[in-house]
């Protein structure tokens, strides 16, 4: 049989997040990142913007390594580190320098396991990640933040027996992560570039410690530290949006619709893991579906803040309690024992004996009637005509969402006319729309 052609190799912004990945997971799990390798599984090929990357977790410093019900907690620990990398936007150097040199400077930290040890080195060195050689048709970003934030693709099809394609498995000692990168188009150099990086920086990156504590996980950690919470609270240039928030109407294959998209996977995820590390649900997720709400639910009841990237762009999105029910739609949320959430047959979604009807008003595209439009409706209509009070079913809730009832509001108090157009029925024939 013909040898089958090896694969194309990853697109620039897909082989620089691997890199990504594999020095976040080095700082959560306390591994060597290029000695742990990086066997990359090209999905590219059929999957553009996704890969998948399996490392191994012998000499890992965590140990003993925490148990399954863990797992999850630290691989949401490593897409934050990852994406805090990507944020940093450090510069991407290709190095081609003598093996001879480059062991009398690094020792043997740019080795994979299967490196092939050339008298001339290709390396990739990013700050605070990595240094480690690469194929010799790779091509990097020049920074790490062009290939976008990063998403670790964690859940599987309800009803399926397949395993998540995301997983750690410590009896095999391997850690496999499935990624999709906002920017999957984004430019790439192959040629060598960049400085070269100094050897006690390498030193730290090899050092097989772990950097990076994790709630739920390290006993001594609850909450972010007062360090950290300060360092979200400043400004950043680079926590701005790429891109604005797309219209509708936008096609799925603009950079923006590709950014966002990302952008709101990561989120729900975010958002799922950090209430369920909490021991919350998903009804604590929407209780306050606005930005500040959001950043308060996500800072007093989770105890795990939103990052100054991620308010930056919430301000730039439509947030609202449909649009935080679209990003949970598909996410499965853990139950938490004392508070029951479950779907009874009509699909109606029940949480604490409560009905839980974000799924409806995203599903139809309405809105919660607030306090302060029913404020608007008594002050527009008791006292006039015959209306002396807000209708029962208006005051108790039973009448809970609306479309477009804030605009007719807002022409009733300008005195502007208009129409309701409900329904039409041709005079011959008896058939009916509305």
């Amino acid at each position: 049989k013909k040898a089958r052609p090896a694969p194309p190799p990853p697109p620039p912004a897909l082989a620089t997040a691997a890199l990504l990945v594999r020095g976040a997971a080095a700082k959560v799990l306390g591994l060597r990142p290029a000695a742990s390798g990086g066997e990359l599984q090209p999905l590219w090929v059929t999957e553009p913007g996704n890969a998948k990357i399996t490392m191994s977790l012998e000499g890992c410093a965590r140990s003993p390594f925490p148990k399954d019900e863990a797992h999850p907690a630290l691989l949401s620990a490593i897409e934050a580190a990852a994406n805090e990398l990507v944020r940093a936007n450090a510069s991407v150097s290709i190095l081609e320098i003598a093996r001879s040199s480059a062991e009398a400077q690094y020792g043997d930290a740019m080795y994979e396991p299967k490196s092939a040890k050339s008298e001339i080195l290709r390396l990739a060195y990013i700050a605070g990640a990595i240094l480690v050689e690469i194929p010799a048709n790779w091509s990097l970003c020049t920074k790490a933040g062009d290939c976008g934030e990063l998403a670790f693709h964690t859940e599987v099809d309800p009803g399926s027996k397949k395993k998540p394609e995301t997983m750690i498995l410590l009896k095999n000692k391997k850690l496999m992560v499935r990624f999709g990168v906002a920017c999957p188009n984004a430019a790439g150099i192959a040629a060598a570039s960049g400085d070269a990086p100094p050897a006690d920086a390498v030193k730290a990156l090899d050092s097989a410690t772990v950097c990076i504590s994790v709630p739920g996980v390290d006993s001594d950690v609850s909450a972010p530290s007062e360090a950290l919470a300060a360092k979200r609270a400043a400004p950043s240039v680079s926590a701005a949006p790429r891109f604005p928030y797309p219209s509708k109407d936008m096609p799925a294959d603009t950079p923006a619709v590709i950014y966002w998209t990302w952008f709101r996977k990561a989120l729900g995820r975010r958002l799922r893991d950090a209430a369920a590390a909490a021991k919350c649900t998903k009804s604590d997720v929407l209780r306050d579906p606005s930005v500040a709400g959001l950043c308060r639910t996500c800072a007093e009841t989770f105890r795990s803040s939103l990052s100054e990237s991620e308010v930056a762009h919430l301000e730039c999105a439509p947030v609202s309690a449909a649009w935080l029910s679209g990003l949970l739609r598909n996410l499965e949320f853990p139950r938490v024992e004392g508070r029951e959430e479950e779907i009874d047959d009509s699909g109606v979604v029940w949480v604490d004996g409560n009905v839980d009807y974000s799924e409806t008003l995203e599903k139809f595209g309405l809105k919660p009637i607030s306090d302060a439009l029913l404020a608007r409706l008594e002050k527009l209509t008791v006292g006039r005509g015959r209306v002396k009070s807000l209708h029962p079913w208006l005051r108790r809730g039973i009448f809970y969402s609306h479309r477009d009832l804030d605009q007719l509001c807002d022409l009733v108090e300008k005195g502007r006319r208009f129409y309701i157009y409900a329904s039409r029925g041709p005079t011959a024939s008896p058939s009916h729309l509305g």
